[in-house]
């Protein structure tokens, strides 16, 4: 479901082209992490990966807290 909502936005943005999903870490303080995905250009320290036909990147960094992590796409309540 969601590299279909992935897509879905892809194409409703017009995102074409080298564009992927990057998938971030960033430190969150006392929060623990947070994540980011959003759409950008691959830079040459990234790490590059196709999962059901969403082209996505990764730095380094974030890479070692990401493996084996799955990504889920849920409609908020409400």
């Amino acid at each position: 479901v969601a590299a279909t909502k992935v897509n879905e936005i892809r194409s409703a943005e017009g995102i074409e082209g080298n564009m992927a999903l990057r998938l971030r870490v960033v430190g969150g303080g006392c929060a623990g992490f947070s994540y980011d995905l959003y759409f950008d250009e691959p830079a040459e320290v990234d790490r590059s990966f196709e999962v059901q036909g969403v082209k996505c990147i990764v730095d380094e960094m974030s890479l070692m807290y990401l493996a084996g992590t799955e990504v889920v796409y849920a409609e908020p309540d409400g």
